[in-house]
């Protein structure tokens, strides 16, 4: 298994699964501690790197070893929208609430895209991060670099973690019609400062959103998990503010442990603690 995904329903867990080859790929129903196949599909990639679910659960984006990108109506067992192969590489995904209105954020290796489902037709724009107005406002950000992670978070907004410690923030498009977010006017980039000896040990690996407290989470090769307070808490819509970092390495009432990078952040289904890896 080379990805996977999941997405909390009212009901039910949904989880997703890619491979190595031109094996399938499987969408299961976790209830407690039964799971159940729901779908088998076929999108022909030979290997799956990246997968995330439609905040709905209805919709699955699947992005292959060869950067290609598939938009799966799981149920159906169907590939609705298919984008060739691209030379950059995908390091994350992920994608809005809403499958009706479907918008989704592809970053990796100097690029950071924004895409549209509309019937059956995907359409992309490259979200530029080299406007001389941002550049002037936010002086840490050490672009073209990584992009390594992706989040939703207030439904509203996307978050993309990057090599260099920062994290940019954008709105979702709230319809099918709405401009991309392409300039410094709705750009923002936050940058909690990190060690000056090593550029990539701050990098942003990792993100998780929480509903009930309103806070994002990230992790990074510090070995630390960062919360965020986001929107009027943080001064505004689309805003974040850090507040709290917690070192898993090293610490004192877990001595055992000795991560060093932290690759994903997930909660418990109770939402009342998360699980770093």
């Amino acid at each position: 298994i080379t990805a996977m995904a999941f997405v909390q329903l009212p009901d039910r867990l949904l989880v997703a699964s890619g491979q190595i080859g031109k094996g399938p790929t499987f969408v299961w129903a976790v209830q407690g501690p039964a799971c159940e196949t729901l779908s088998t599909l076929h999108t022909e990639q030979k290997t799956i790197s990246q997968m995330a679910f439609s905040g709905d659960g209805r919709l699955l984006m699947v992005v292959g070893a060869d950067n290609s990108l598939a938009v799966c109506d799981w149920a159906s067992q169907r590939v609705i929208a298919h984008s060739k192969a691209a030379p950059a590489v995908c390091m994350a995904i992920c994608a809005s609430r809403n499958s009706n209105a479907l918008c989704f954020v592809t970053a990796g290796d100097k690029f950071i895209s924004m895409w549209k489902l509309n019937g059956r037709n995907l359409s992309a724009s490259k979200i530029s991060t080299r406007n001389k107005d941002l550049q002037k406002k936010q002086l840490f950000a050490n672009d073209p670099q990584k992009y390594l992670s992706a989040q939703l978070y207030d439904d509203a907004h996307f978050a993309v973690g990057c090599e260099d410690g920062g994290i940019y923030t954008f709105p979702a498009p709230a319809k099918l019609d709405a401009a991309f977010p392409r300039t410094a006017s709705n750009l923002y980039y936050h940058y909690e400062p990190t060690s000056k000896k090593d550029k990539r040990r701050g990098a942003v690996t990792a993100m998780t959103w929480d509903a009930v407290t309103s806070l994002l989470f990230t992790g990074g090769r510090d070995g630390c998990v960062k919360l965020w307070k986001t929107g009027a808490a943080a001064g505004g819509a689309g805003a974040l503010l850090s507040f709290r970092s917690v070192s898993i390495a090293g610490d004192a009432m877990y001595p055992m442990i000795t991560a060093q990078i932290i690759n994903s952040i997930s909660f418990l289904p109770t939402g009342a603690q998360a699980e770093a890896e």
